[in-house]
């Protein structure tokens, strides 16, 4: 899954198979015999994707540019 695990977290909105059938199986069969477990994933996904919507994104890059220029500015001063 490369670079994908930094994004995807198991169980938080989805599951993660290992690299074989058996636990791409194995997940898939808990999943469609566990409607809680379900219903929770999906939550947790609507959570996590709202995370990524651009205002959310872009709050978090102001944020980051407010720090960095406020330590840049305590460098330049010290």
């Amino acid at each position: 899954m490369m670079g994908t695990r930094d994004v995807l977290k198991e169980g938080e909105g989805c599951l993660i198979a290992e690299d074989n059938h058996d636990d791409f199986a194995a997940k898939v069969n808990r999943l469609l015999s566990d409607d809680t477990l379900r219903q929770q994933l999906a939550e947790r996904a609507q959570v996590y994707a709202a995370s990524w919507h651009e205002d959310a994104k872009s709050a978090e890059l102001v944020t980051l540019y407010r720090q960095l220029t406020a330590e840049r500015c305590e460098n330049t001063h010290t």
